[in-house]
Parts: C-alpha cells; sequence; structure tokens
C-alpha cells in the first residue's frame, strides 16, 4: 500500500517553486528545535553537592566514593526535562530532571559499588536536543565492596558411613518448631530520593517518605531526612523563588541543630549566602526610587497634600515602589508621620518619615 503523503505529492505539479517550499517546510522542526534547545553552562562529576554548588569536579573516582554526582547547569531550558543516562558496564539508567527556571542548577547520583569501572552520562532534552556525554574513569587502585553474604545456610556435608550404619534415633514426641526469621530492615531508595530532591519534587520526596515506612525503612532516619535534607531542599527552592523571608526562617532553625554534618553545615552557610545577596540585588532596585520619593514628600506638593490626608498615602506612591514594598502601617510622630513599608520577598522593613508643618497637621486643631 502506497503511503497517503505519497500519494498526495505524486499529483503536485513538479514545478521548482513547490519543491522548495517542501524542503522549507522539512527543515522547519530542525530549525525550531534548534531554537529550543537549552545549553549547558557547566557540568561534570563532583563527589558532593552543596548549596546547589558542586564541591569539586573529578575526572576519576575516588578509591571510597560510594556516591558519584553529576552536575549540570541548565540555561533557557525553562519546562523542559533533562535526562541524565548513567552507563558503565554493568549498569543502564536514565534520572529525569525537570528545569524550573532560565538559569537553573540540578543534579543526578548512583551508589558506586565497584569504584574501578568507567562511568559515562549523556545528557539529552525531552525535545530530542543532545546536549553532551561525559566521561569518568574508574580507578585501578581501588578494591571493590564484597558483596553481601548468601541468606541461605550452605547444605550440611554428608554423613560418615558409621554415621549411616548406626540406626536412626526416635523422633521426640512433639518438636518444636524453629522460630521465623525476621526480615532485615529495608534499604533506602537513596538514589530514587536524589532524583526527587534535584529535581526539587518535594511532593514527590514526601509520597517517597511515606512509602518507604510502610517498607520497613528505619524510621529514624526517614525523620532525619525529612527535618534536614527536605528543609535544605525546600529553603533552595524557596530562595530560587525569591521567598527569602521563608527560606530564612528554615536555615535559622537548621543552623540551631547540633546533629548537622559537616556537608549539610556547608549547604546551610552556602544558601544564607545566597540569600544576602539576592536580598542586596533586590533591594538595589528599589532603595533609589524610595531615597527619591522621601525627598518628594518632604519638599514638594505631594508631601503638603500627604499631610492633610495621609491615608491617600496607599495610592499615592511611585510604581517602582509599589511592585516591591506594601505598606503595612502609619504611626503619628511629632513632626508628622512615619510610614513603614516591607518587603514581603525578604520581610525587611523601611521607614519612610513625613514632616508636616504644624498647621497642615489634621489633628492641630484640638491642640
Amino acid at each position: 500500500m502506497i503511503p497517503l503523503r505519497r500519494t498526495l505529492f505524486s499529483l503536485m505539479p513538479l514545478s521548482p517553486m513547490p519543491c522548495l517550499a517542501v524542503l522549507f517546510c522539512a527543515l522547519l522542526p530542525v530549525l525550531s528545535q534548534a531554537d529550543t534547545c537549552p545549553e549547558i553552562g557547566r557540568a561534570g562529576f563532583t563527589g558532593a553537592v552543596a548549596g546547589g554548588e558542586p564541591l569539586d569536579v573529578l575526572d576519576q573516582i575516588p578509591e571510597n566514593v560510594r556516591t558519584l554526582f553529576f552536575f549540570t547547569e541548565v540555561l533557557g531550558g525553562t519546562g523542559t526535562t533533562l535526562r541524565h543516562q548513567w552507563q558503565s558496564q554493568e549498569s543502564d539508567a536514565v534520572v529525569p530532571l525537570r528545569i524550573g527556571g532560565p538559569s537553573w542548577r540540578t543534579w543526578s547520583s548512583r551508589q558506586i559499588v565497584d569504584p574501578t569501572i568507567d562511568w559515562s552520562v549523556t545528557v539529552t532534552s525531552d525535545s530530542g536536543c543532545q546536549l553532551g556525554v561525559w566521561h569518568i574513569a574508574g580507578n585501578p587502585n581501588a578494591t571493590p565492596r564484597p558483596p553481601a553474604a548468601p541468606s541461605t545456610p550452605p547444605p550440611p556435608p554428608p554423613p560418615s558411613q558409621q554415621q549411616q550404619q548406626q540406626p536412626a534415633a526416635p523422633a521426640p514426641a512433639q518438636a518444636a518448631a524453629p522460630p521465623a526469621a525476621r526480615p532485615g530492615p529495608a534499604t533506602f531508595k537513596i538514589d530514587d530520593m536524589n532524583a526527587l530532591l534535584a529535581a526539587r519534587d518535594l511532593v514527590g520526596a514526601r509520597m517517597l517518605l511515606e512509602a518507604e515506612a510502610e517498607r520497613g525503612v528505619d524510621p529514624q532516619l526517614l525523620t532525619r531526612i525529612r527535618q534536614v535534607d527536605l528543609e535544605i531542599a525546600s529553603a533552595q527552592r524557596e530562595i530560587e523563588a525569591d521567598r527569602l523571608y521563608t527560606a530564612t526562617t528554615r536555615l535559622t532553625q537548621l543552623a540551631q541543630r547540633h546533629d548537622l554534618t559537616g556537608e549539610e553545615r556547608a549547604a546551610v552557610v552556602t544558601l544564607e549566602g545566597q540569600i544576602r545577596s539576592r536580598t542586596a540585588e533586590l533591594e538595589s532596585d528599589y532603595l533609589f526610587w524610595l531615597a527619591a520619593w522621601r525627598q518628594t514628600m518632604n519638599r514638594g506638593l505631594a508631601g503638603g497634600a500627604l499631610c492633610v490626608d495621609p491615608s491617600a498615602f496607599a495610592s499615592d506612591w511611585p510604581a517602582r515602589i509599589t511592585e516591591a514594598l506594601s505598606w503595612v502601617d502609619r504611626q503619628t510622630t511629632a513632626t508628622g508621620y512615619d510610614f513603614l513599608l516591607i518587603d514581603p520577598r525578604t520581610g525587611r522593613s523601611h521607614v519612610l518619615p513625613l514632616d508636616c508643618p504644624i498647621q497642615n497637621r489634621p489633628d492641630a486643631a484640638s491642640r
């Protein structure tokens, strides 16, 4: 059977213009794909990630490593899904990672049983973009960890010839049944959790913790992951969304814990630094306008009008300030009014004083 598309094209006149049109239409998906492919700003293998940043860059697997991370900084990929395909001579696994912003840092990880084996990670997007392949060499000086001991005991040795000639001993009247062996604690799915945290999928991470609790994973381990790892990931997502005040609250509570590892405490310190940097960046956008508006209020006609009707302050200030700050309170002072403004993103407050001449004060007549 001839495909329908060939049948339609066979009915068209073979003039040069239709051929050019068909060629252009065929190239459109390729051109659009090239336009929509994200870019890799940074990528590489690392032994740990703290505060959204790799702590080192590896070209060979360390001897005593147990978890290997692959870090990726993606530019221009908002809304897409990256795929980290981990491959070795013994394994082939794909970790999907959702990209949530125009400049996004994410990572995946694998448990390393044999550090002598080479690994590679191929990075692609959900639209089919091939973004690169990275390799890391195994360590020839490392020693693979031995496999777990078998749970089935070996069979007993055959009886000797003398034992076979002896008459069998009478069986006891009531033989007690051996106690049933209790299953050991389930192993936590660390790779699944790392993938969810890397993708900032906190709902999925909480669901995984609930499922692991039902499987019998150590409840103390799950509690600590919920109170530390999830809190760090939540703070990082809030920083990326400019919810700096709530992120600061989380990090303050985490910093008061005495059981944080060095890596966890370093992650908290890094995130606190990101908050300070982002706060200064946000304030630089409106502090100039706030100072200019203070001068306008106290030296221009706008201030006189506000002295008569201070409630008009809510609708009579520049848009550059209203985009960043909210008016939360007005207090009467000896010389006029203090307007209290707050940045809901950072929790930082600012006081804008208004100096009113005594004759323009609405309560002057009562004095």
